[in-house]
């Protein structure tokens, strides 16, 4: 009796444990699953108790239930398309009366395809083109077939077209206000040349400062070139003219001797190779490629009668 009471006793032990765990795995139960965990099992109401069946139930693990993951609501994007600036006009009269009234503002051609533009979208190009027809049927606008397009215009006969006195009169007022307009043009550019002249010249602080730094810098160098010629030998004059003689004759053996290489070198090469390439082939030096040229080495002495 013992063993069996024992063995029964570790059964139960076992089987709540299990129950332990599992409940510890699953999610909280909902208000109804609750209730109805609340409500006798019908094990219980014909007098059999749960423990008794959960002893004698064979050993099965529920698996744990899976957590539920809301479904996500995917929201499509609509692009609005802009909306005009200005308020639709949809009724044929009132296109017609702004068709009208912006013909006289700008009294100028238009197209159906203009109006439309210009009216930043307010009217509908097929509503444009109706109105535009049947202003021109009723004689209300002036009408241009030009074959691939048609060209609207107010009609000028409600406007005051001057003769061809008022029309000399006015061209000679252009005439006139052109001839003051280049005067002044003209005058204007002088104010300007000679405002740029004045703002480049320097103040008279600038200029003072310039000048007490040029005297300075001379009286500096005045002192530098008396010390000189103090300690300076004297050089005799007839040695001074016999360096000039030799400089002289050496700048004339320079040109002598450019042109005779220059004539040797487009005699070897002719029309067949650059001069350049051969010179370089040769190693012959330029004055410009080595930056000294007889323009930049002169000096101003006297010239040599020989």
């Amino acid at each position: 009796i013992n063993a069996e009471y024992m063995g029964t006793l570790s059964e139960c032990l076992f089987f709540f444990a299990m129950a332990g765990a599992d409940a510890e795995d699953r999610p909280e139960a909902s208000e109804d699953e609750s209730a109805a965990a609340e409500e006798p099992s019908d094990s219980e109401s014909d007098g059999v108790p749960a423990d008794a069946e959960a002893a004698t139930a064979p050993d099965v693990v529920k698996p744990a239930a899976a957590a539920s993951k809301p479904a996500k609501k995917t929201s499509k994007t609509t692009v609005s398309k802009p909306k005009s600036s200005a308020p639709s006009i949809t009724k044929p009269a009132e296109v017609e009366e702004w068709i009208l009234k912006f013909l006289h503002e700008k009294n100028r051609p238009f197209s159906a395809i203009n109006v439309v533009d210009m009216s930043s979208g307010a009217i509908k190009k097929a509503a444009a083109e109706k109105s535009l027809q049947s202003l021109a049927e009723t004689g209300r606008i002036a009408c241009k077939d030009l074959k691939k397009a048609k060209i609207y215009m107010a009609r000028q006969d409600g406007y005051d077209i001057p003769d061809a006195d008022k029309i000399q009169l006015l061209e000679a007022e252009t005439t006139q206000f052109k001839t003051e307009y280049t005067e002044l043009e003209k005058e204007n550019e002088n104010l300007n040349q000679k405002l740029r002249q004045l703002v480049a010249q320097p103040t008279d602080v600038e200029a003072d400062c310039r000048l007490r730094s040029l005297e300075e810098e001379c009286s500096t160098k005045s002192k530098r070139l008396t010390l000189l010629q103090a300690e300076a030998p004297a050089v005799d004059a007839a040695r001074i003219s016999q360096l000039e003689l030799r400089y002289a004759a050496a700048r004339v053996q320079w040109r002598k001797r450019k042109r005779w290489v220059k004539e040797m070198v487009d005699s070897i090469c002719g029309d067949s190779k650059d001069p350049k390439s051969l010179m370089s082939e040769l190693g012959i030096e330029t004055d410009e490629a080595v930056g000294c040229t007889l323009e930049e080495t002169e000096v101003a002495v006297k010239k040599s009668k020989s």
